[in-house]
């Protein structure tokens, strides 16, 4: 539950879009 509060703020701070591929790919991997 708290994971979706900190993507939110790396996405927001960060906003970048390689970031994000990159947790993405590391939650299906989880």
């Amino acid at each position: 539950m708290n994971k979706k509060r900190v993507l939110k703020r790396i996405w927001k701070t960060k906003s970048t879009k390689k970031e994000f591929g990159r947790l993405k790919e590391q939650k299906k991997g989880y």
